[in-house]
């Protein structure tokens, strides 16, 4: 579909990212030309593009990918755009690179296919329509629905979060934005960091995971805020937010370096009984009603960008990667549909908290996955 284009330049001994920078130019002309290949009638034929698909009719777990825009200040870097869209589904990343002698160069183009692409043009609401607004509804009606966030850091991934956030509470409360008389929301969130878990809304103290009668993990002590509004939602999201761990990185001032776990609950008021703000210190009772399960997943970052963390960072780098790796493994463990039904859940915090929620029967899942367009951050395996 993209063919490989490559030709020879002069040019001094220099890393590959300083080289993408020097050899933009040229990087940047060749670029252009595939993308005017893609857009060529030929390849719209073969295009995947078939109009945009609901995930509520699709069910499962879908991942959809949203590009971030250049920022006014990277062309000034010398930074460029290798990243292109195609079609509704498909994106191709342009590897631009050079050979061992630092002279030659060429682009490999990758191209992939998604349940869906959102450009640099499309909105948080284009975003939310498509893949928020169907979860949401799906929890009100009492089932159980996951959002997955997750991206390289500077990608435009908490932007899209608190984009998405305003949308659901707005879709949680619509009287008004207040909850109706006979629908209580509870809100838990816990930050999850390697094999710890603290409360969020409990300033931080330690969180016991542990396993109940059907087998699946739950938090002891954990808070539960009962919310009313729209505004109350926000606010105990943001109350949360601010005592989420982040740190200064190469890439970004303010990089999450933890996993974000928000529970929404929405249940029965004449089965429930209301209090503002309430602990867990026993055994919670298994939700009545649906659950819209909101998962930010720490911040990656490339091995370039680690190469000067301290001791202690590095290993916080390796917790983060294990326990994207365990996702990983067991979402291609569900998917493979193993004659044994063997799922690795215990491999993370993570992942047992989620199994009662990603892998419940009927239950529905989205990631979101923001990318940065810059060919520094270009990182293809």
């Amino acid at each position: 579909m993209v063919p490989e284009k490559q030709w020879r330049d002069k040019g001094d001994m220099m890393d590959k990212r300083t080289a993408r920078k020097v050899h933009g130019a040229d990087f940047r002309a060749v670029i252009s030309q595939l993308r005017r290949d893609l857009a060529s009638p030929k390849n719209q034929e073969h295009s995947d593009d078939d109009g945009p698909e609901s995930s509520s009719e699709l069910g499962g777990m879908q991942v959809f990918i949203r590009k971030r825009p250049m920022l006014a200040h990277e062309p000034k870097k010398k930074e460029y755009d290798v990243v292109s869209c195609a079609g509704n589904r498909t994106i191709v990343v342009h590897d631009c690179q050079m050979y061992a002698d630092m002279k030659r160069k060429f682009i490999d183009s990758h191209v992939h296919t998604f349940s869906k692409v959102f450009s640099e043009t499309a909105t948080t609401d284009d975003v939310f329509d498509h893949v928020a607004k169907p979860l949401v509804g799906h929890a009100i009606a009492g089932g159980k629905s996951v959002i997955m966030m997750y991206g390289q850091t500077g990608s435009g991934k908490t932007h899209t979060m608190s984009g998405l956030h305003e949308h659901m509470a707005d879709m949680l409360f619509p009287t008004n934005n207040k909850a109706t008389s006979s629908q209580i929301v509870v809100v838990t969130a816990v930050e999850i960091a390697g094999a710890k878990c603290v409360d969020l809304l409990r300033r931080r103290q330690k969180v016991l995971v542990c396993d109940d009668e059907a087998g699946n993990s739950r938090l002891l002590n954990v808070v539960e805020r009962d919310v009313s509004s729209a505004a109350a939602l926000l606010s105990t999201i943001q109350d949360a937010l601010d005592m989420r761990a982040t740190e200064a990185t190469a890439v970004n001032a303010v990089s999450s370096r933890s996993h974000f776990l928000c529970s929404i609950t929405i249940k029965d008021a004449a089965s429930s009984s209301s209090s503002h703000s309430r602990s867990s210190l026993k055994q919670p009772p298994r939700p009545s009603g649906g659950v819209l399960t909101l998962l930010d997943l720490a911040g990656s970052e490339r091995n370039e960008d680690s190469f000067h963390h301290s001791a202690d960072r590095r290993r916080e780098t390796i917790e983060i990667n294990s326990s994207h790796l365990a996702l990983k493994q067991c979402v291609r463990a569900l998917g493979t549909e193993d004659a044994n039904g063997f799922v690795p859940y215990r491999q993370s915090i993570l992942t047992q908290l989620l199994k009662h929620s990603l892998w419940a029967k009927g239950s529905r899942a989205a990631v979101i996955a923001t990318v940065s367009p810059i060919a520094t951050g270009t990182y293809v395996r």
